[in-house]
C-alpha cells in the first residue's frame, strides 16, 4: 500500500501530485507544494494487477494562507 498526496488548485487542475510509502511524507510533500486556496488531498493506493488504483481518501484539507516567519 503506498499514499499518494494531491496539490489541486482552486479551478481543480492537479498542480502537483506523488506517491509515498509513508503518510507522513505524503502530509509533507503537500504542505511544501501548497499555496493558498489550494486543496490537499491524500489517497491510499493499492496494487492491482494492472497498475496501482486508487483506493480511499485518508484526509484532505485546505491551504488557507501563507505564514510570515
Amino acid at each position: 500500500m503506498k499514499h499518494r498526496a494531491k496539490v489541486i488548485d482552486s479551478t481543480g487542475y492537479i498542480k502537483d501530485e506523488d506517491d509515498f510509502v509513508y503518510l507522513c511524507d505524503a502530509v509533507a510533500f503537500c504542505i511544501n507544494n501548497a499555496s493558498a486556496g489550494d486543496h490537499c488531498l491524500i489517497v491510499e493506493v493499492i496494487r492491482s494487477l494492472t497498475d496501482y488504483e486508487e483506493y480511499g481518501t485518508i484526509t484532505s484539507w485546505y491551504h488557507s494562507r501563507e505564514y510570515a516567519l
